[in-house]
């Protein structure tokens, strides 16, 4: 990884022109002057964080690289109560067993992708010790109803039919104590979020004031949202996740490299850290290539990135994979899945007209007699050729493909 600078007082400078910054508590330009204690939260609400989290990793990583100290905080007690920001009701509860998985899993992650030389907190050390009546004494006494009606999560779900309920409704007591707590044990005097958090991250600046303690600053990163209004980091299969056990390296790299023309100069100066003349010298698809192997090499690494490549070009060329390969791909790459049962008897045609390969089966005689059907590379010249088990590549896939472009991969069992 580059270095971008070791002066802490050019953070927010430099964070401004990539586009990682929204907004701040007045000051903080000044007090980042001197290197600081700087954290983010992340609730373990799956066993691995998503590609919508890593602006927040990143810009912490930014903090570091310029001479601040980042602080993680897992929110091992946070995530029993549900954070009700950016959502329509309450989130389901979690088991004890279920969160303590899953903040192992990104634990792994985060060491991974950020190292292990940071401060790894869990909020589940101070809040599962303490009695009911001492966050109320302690914590609940220093917050007033009228402003936490008007924290715009709040307000949004109270104007929803179902409503808040209060154990989410305490969830902006939780997050500012843990700001406090940090504060006063760890130094920690910035936080940092998606601009989604802003209500419950400067409820921690407001705990802090009231009870007397230090001077502390949030500032905020602007929600990642795809020009055609799709979220960023998700796929019609799902969120693509950091753990290569839920999104492998290929598929990441896949997503990446499809990212449209209009978002990928935003994704470059967020997610990488090539230098704003090296991200403007870049033209065409080139743009997308590079994003792809900027941040598939830093999430799953140099073997990663080479093993995503290899597989992109196993997927769209004209060579046959492994079944092995295709295990790997299957999921990122337009597929179907039938049964080999149901399969016996049936021509070419019909299995890929059920796979959706062809739209009919004139369609598929019209493009058998100009040479436009393929399986497993091989040109199919008689629309009454019948399906063969012996035809699966590893016992399991056929590789269809129409014309130059159109490819599937349909798996039996």
């Amino acid at each position: 990884m580059r270095p971008v600078s070791t002066d802490t007082a050019l953070v927010l400078s430099h964070l401004k022109e990539r586009g990682l910054f929204q907004d701040s508590t007045p000051g903080l330009e000044d007090h980042l002057k001197e290197g600081r204690y700087v954290y983010a939260g992340f609730d373990v609400t799956a066993d691995s964080l998503h590609l919508g989290n890593l602006l927040v990793i990143l810009t912490l990583y930014r903090f570091k690289m310029m001479g601040h100290k980042p602080v993680i905080l897992y929110g091992g007690a946070t995530t029993k109560i549900g954070d009700p920001s950016g959502k329509q009701s309450d989130r389901p509860l979690l088991s004890i067993e279920q969160i303590e998985h899953n903040l192992r899993k990104i634990s792994s992650n985060l060491e991974q992708i950020l190292g292990n030389d940071l401060i790894f907190v869990n909020n589940s050390d101070w809040f599962d010790q303490m009695t009911v009546p001492t966050f109320l004494r302690d914590i609940g006494r220093f917050f007033r109803v009228s402003q936490m009606l008007g924290k715009d999560s709040v307000r949004s779900r109270m104007e929803a039919e179902e409503g808040i309920s209060f154990c989410e409704f305490s969830y902006q007591l939780l997050q500012g104590y843990d700001f406090h707590y940090l504060a006063e044990n760890h130094g920690v005097t910035v936080q940092i979020g998606g601009s989604d958090q802003w209500g419950n991250m400067t409820a921690g600046t407001d705990l802090s004031r009231r009870k007397g303690g230090k001077e502390l600053h949030v500032m905020t990163i602007p929600l990642m949202l795809r020009s055609d209004g799709k979220k960023f980091g998700k796929s019609e299969s799902g969120a693509i996740y950091l753990n290569k056990d839920r999104t492998s390296a290929y598929a990441f790299y896949q997503y990446l490299l499809n990212i449209p023309d209009e978002d990928v100069e935003i994704c470059l100066k967020r997610f990488t850290f090539l230098s704003l003349l090296e991200i403007e010298s870049l033209t065409g698809l080139e743009r997308q290539r590079r994003l792809a192997s900027e941040l598939t090499r830093f999430i799953h690494g140099e073997m990663g990135l080479k093993e995503a490549v290899r597989l992109t070009e196993v997927a769209f060329s004209d060579q046959l994979g492994s079944k092995e390969d295709y295990d790997q791909i299957f999921d990122a790459f337009p597929h179907a899945k039938l049964s080999i049962k149901s399969s016996v008897g049936k021509t070419i045609m019909d299995i890929l007209l059920e796979a959706g390969l062809i739209p009919s089966k004139s369609e598929g005689v019209r493009l058998i007699s100009s040479q436009g059907l393929r399986i497993n590379g091989k040109i199919i010249d008689d629309p009454k050729s019948l399906f063969q088990n012996e035809e699966l590549i590893g016992g399991v896939y056929l590789f269809a493909q129409q014309g130059k472009k159109k490819k599937m991969l349909i798996s039996f069992s």
